[in-house]
């Protein structure tokens, strides 16, 4: 199961500590917002962890706390002051925890999309997890449309990490371009990259 019912908690916490500091070129507006983000992840982990419940969020961070960040993020982007991979792969990840609704769904779809095409840009720029990223965006992106075959429909990375397959090749470009499921298909974009495992 590549898309298990712990997907969201795993989500929280991502041990990305190669671009856990900035450099003079990094964005530093970006930079303090994804050191929130973190900080808001690892503290609702081990609440979680105490409490087994995810009924402690909202007692660490309000979504507009999120909302600002995200922010932060949308004006860097439309002002063109994203340069580096890593503040790419900051961006995604901000983007990438739009909140889900509590009944399924997504607050906002296109934030997830745009999570996606900044893990492209990431991986363009040689960002050494951007195949994870490229893989993790469609995935959550899959499950904030509701689809109900959510893990047929995503992928999975290879052994090594370099390449993408999909978790059920049987499925058609058409399907996953269906409005059940979000009428986006990313394969495309993986085999524009050279990332998409055929078979």
């Amino acid at each position: 199961m590549y898309i298990s019912k712990y997907f969201n908690v795993a989500l929280l916490i991502l041990s990305l500590c190669n671009y856990a500091k900035a450099t003079d070129l990094d964005n530093k507006e970006v930079f303090e917002a994804y050191k929130k983000d973190q900080e808001w992840r690892n503290e609702l982990s081990r609440s979680l962890d105490k409490n087994k419940s995810n009924t402690v969020k909202n007692n660490l961070f309000s979504f507009a706390d999120e909302y600002k960040n995200r922010k932060s993020v949308m004006q860097a982007l439309a002002n063109g002051e994203l340069r580096t991979a890593n503040d790419f792969m900051r961006a995604f990840v901000i983007l990438h925890h739009t909140s889900r609704k509590p009944g399924g769904g997504s607050f906002s779809q296109e934030n997830h999309y745009i999570a996606f095409l900044l893990a492209k840009r990431a991986y363009e720029l040689g960002h050494e997890d951007g195949v994870w990223a490229l893989t993790t965006s469609y995935n959550r992106y899959l499950l904030g449309t509701e689809c109900k075959d959510h893990e047929k429909y995503g992928y999975h990375r290879s052994q090594d990490g370099t390449r993408i397959i999909s978790n059920d090749k049987s499925v058609s470009s058409d399907e996953r371009l269906s409005f059940k499921c979000g009428m986006f298909d990313p394969e495309p974009v993986y085999f524009q990259l050279g990332l998409l495992e055929k078979g």
